[in-house]
């Protein structure tokens, strides 16, 4: 069964055994632990530094050069990713491969000199769960761009908010500015209501639908329609 580094940004590494290459069977096992940097935010960026810390049996440690600044150079190991890539310490993956996978990447940790001792890890990559809408006004008023705040919320339990690179809107009566924005025209004193959809691209299944206000504000110079004259009265 193979170790699972399960809630990401919980854990911070998984442990193995691993015979040292040179090291007699007589000698025992040392273990190898599979790191990777906290502060990797995988719920949006695709990539994620890790790193490899042996230690043998009297205790002392040896970590992989880059991210943890060891001197165990990365080319005594050969590392495998699946769905993914590996380079200089970095795991570099694409989201939807990841989320076909089950979403978890199997990493395969393989000695240079001694291939037999492989060990095999799987990193939990959190995934977008819900997304929400959370306005920073109750209703859009004219002429001023209205941000369209969509928020996703991941299995890792973390919130963070998402742009038109995520999200996909459609509206019908406003229109669309470049990024989160929606705007109603100055001029426009018919729309009372604007109806949105939000679409997630990755999984079109996380879907909102919402109707916002459009806010009346009196305006001094727009004019006025014109009173009816006063009924005649009718003689007797």
């Amino acid at each position: 069964m193979l170790p699972i580094i399960k809630r990401l940004f919980a854990t911070g590494c998984c442990a193995a055994a691993l015979l040292l290459p040179g090291a007699g069977h007589g000698q025992g096992k040392s273990t190898l632990q599979l790191l990777y940097d906290t502060s990797a935010i995988t719920e949006l960026y695709d990539a994620l530094p890790v790193g490899i810390t042996v230690e043998n049996t009297r205790g002392r440690k040896a970590q992989t050069a880059g991210w943890l600044g060891g001197s165990l150079r990365w080319k005594a190991f050969d590392i495998r990713v699946f769905p993914g890539t590996f380079e200089a310490g970095t795991v570099r993956f694409d989201r939807q491969a990841v989320r076909r996978n089950g979403d978890h990447i199997d990493l395969t940790v393989i000695p240079r000199a001694q291939p037999s001792d492989s060990q095999h890890f799987r990193l939990e990559i959190p995934f977008l769960s819900k997304i929400r809408f959370n306005f920073f006004e109750d209703s859009i008023k004219r002429a001023i761009p209205f941000y369209l705040n969509v928020e996703g919320i991941y299995s890792s339990g973390r919130t963070f908010p998402l742009d038109t690179s995520d999200i996909r809107f459609r509206t019908d009566n406003a229109r669309l500015l470049q990024g989160n924005t929606l705007l109603v025209p100055a001029d426009d004193h018919q729309t009372e209501t604007v109806v949105l959809d939000a679409v997630y691209k990755g999984d079109t299944a996380l879907r909102l639908h919402t109707v916002l206000p459009v806010k009346t504000i009196w305006d001094p110079y727009r004019k006025m329609p014109a009173e009816p004259p006063p009924a005649r009265k009718r003689r007797r």
